[in-house]
């Protein structure tokens, strides 16, 4: 994008000069763009001063011969647009906090480090009604989360954070005491937060971590949205529109086998909130309900769903969908793995919108490539961001073709006199014109569907209703640690 000063807000002003962005550039460096921008320096022969529009036209040559497009930016404003509203001017209900008029503030005035990605875009909002509770406010330069390193560079520097999924690790804990007070994490997990030292949880977010510090968070928040996101992957495997799109765009009429929801069998690993809303949403399309948990849901509940509890070996061996719902703990890191997958259906698929180390994704993506399961959706990943190298990225629509696989999606198999005459027709010894690969040509079997996966950015809980109500909840916890007396009241956003 290009933009004269004159164009841009306020604080690009002072520097007097013109800037062009690219969204890869910006996510590369890990800086943004928004309320206290942080510069990178630019070498000169990446640089050039404008100051005609001789000059401009130039810049905008050269932006153009570069690619870059006002597509960078734009999606870039639809991120900081989008997130706490809805469609259509609809406002939002929500039980914000404000300061309690005429309380003393503190002194010395706290410190807060912000890190938690998603309330990035609402830093002019939030960051003056911190300042207005008295604290002072840090912005962390951060892409996903802090590791336990990243953090090591901050201990002592600040009473209270608002964080994502950082590591706050006991190493942690201990370098950042005894002026850290509270961890107010932004959302619902924190098993990447250490409490193995926490004193019992009040029910409502708020519990005690390693050497008392608070630890906050907003337990139930994201049931909705998460449970949409994983009825919404099972619809896209049923129904097929992904594919039948990415066909159609190409110039293909080519009709994919789909399925009824009610000729599947869903099976449900964590039949906590999440798991239970998933079910509820589940039962009108008449679809079998597996599940599995160590403490099951309530008899009445399952009597109202017609879900079944069993084993999760029986789970995985009769789910034509396998969906973790659960908590990330000792227990449940690599969950799935090699065995699991072993046990599972090549027509089957993995949805997994929990926590990434559920899944041992070395381990996936092997069962993937050998023709074990027929695809997965997978929103969360061991390592966020994704690596860019990793083999999930490219595996959409790779045709596998080992001998499980292709009964995908009921398709029969090739009869050996068809398949044999297709053996030579792609043969790169055949006096066809079509060519392919030799590894193709030595196959005795041909896949019926292509391998299909699904990926997002840690991003199945995103919802303008849930969001807002976790940033107030976030800032309500993190004044409850740091002793800085508020009050609730019902406001419209």
């Amino acid at each position: 994008m290009l933009a004269r000063t004159q164009d841009l807000p306020p604080v690009y002003e002072e520097n007097s000069c013109l800037y062009i962005f690219a969204r890869s550039t910006l996510q590369a460096r890990r800086h943004r763009i928004g309320y206290r921008p942080k510069m990178f320096p630019m070498p000169e022969f990446e640089s050039t001063d404008i100051d005609t529009e001789f000059d401009f036209s130039v810049a905008e040559a050269m932006a153009t011969k570069m690619n870059i497009s006002n597509d960078d930016v734009q999606y870039l404003l639809a991120d900081a647009i989008g997130a706490g509203s809805l469609p259509g001017g609809r406002k939002i209900k929500v039980k914000a906090v404000r300061p309690v008029a005429g309380a003393a503030k503190l002194d010395p005035a706290p410190m807060v480090l912000i890190t938690a990605p998603h309330i990035m875009a609402h830093l002019k909002r939030f960051v003056p009604l911190l300042e207005e509770f008295g604290c002072k406010v840090e912005i962390a330069d951060v892409l996903e989360r802090m590791e336990a390193e990243d953090l090591l560079k901050w201990a002592k520097q600040f009473d209270g954070t608002i964080c994502g999924d950082d590591r706050y690790t006991p190493e942690v804990f201990a370098a950042c005491a005894p002026r850290l007070k509270v961890v107010s994490k932004w959302g619902t997990g924190i098993d990447s937060i250490d409490t193995s030292c926490a004193g019992p949880h009040d029910g409502h977010g708020v519990t005690r971590a390693t050497d008392g510090v608070l630890v906050g968070n907003t337990p139930g928040a994201f049931t909705k949205p998460v449970s949409d996101s994983v009825l919404a992957y099972i619809l896209q495997f049923c129904r097929q529109q992904v594919w039948m799109d990415q066909h159609m765009k190409v110039g293909r009429w080519h009709k994919i086998n789909g399925r009824s929801l009610n000729e599947c069998v869903v099976g449900i690993i964590g039949v906590g909130n999440i798991g239970q809303e998933v079910m509820k949403k589940l039962k009108p399309f008449g679809c079998t309900i597996l599940g599995v948990d160590p403490s099951p849901p309530a008899a009445d509940f399952i009597a109202e769903v017609g879900c079944e509890m069993t084993s999760l070996d029986e789970l995985l061996s009769k789910s034509d969908f396998v969906c973790t719902c659960c908590q990330l703990t000792a227990e449940t890191e690599h969950l799935m793995n090699a065995d699991a997958f072993s046990k599972m259906m090549p027509t089957s698929y993995l949805i997994n919108t929990a926590r990434g180390p559920i899944v041992h994704e070395i381990a996936l993506t092997d069962a993937l490539q050998a023709g074990k399961l027929a695809g997965c959706a997978l929103d969360v990943f061991e390592f966020e961001p994704l690596p860019v190298d990793s083999p999930l990225r490219s595996m959409d629509n790779v045709r596998n073709c080992t001998a499980p696989h292709c009964t995908s999606f009921g398709a029969h198999l090739l009869a050996t006199p068809v398949v044999t005459i297709l053996s030579r027709f792609l043969s790169p010894n055949s006096h066809s014109h079509y060519h392919v690969r030799p590894r193709v040509a030595s196959l005795t079997r041909v896949a019926a569907f292509p391998l299909q996966v699904l990926i997002a950015p840690h991003n199945s809980n995103s919802s303008p209703t849930a969001h807002e109500n976790v940033q107030w909840n976030t800032i309500r916890n993190l004044m409850i640690g740091l002793g800085i007396p508020y009050e609730d009241y019902d406001a419209e956003i």
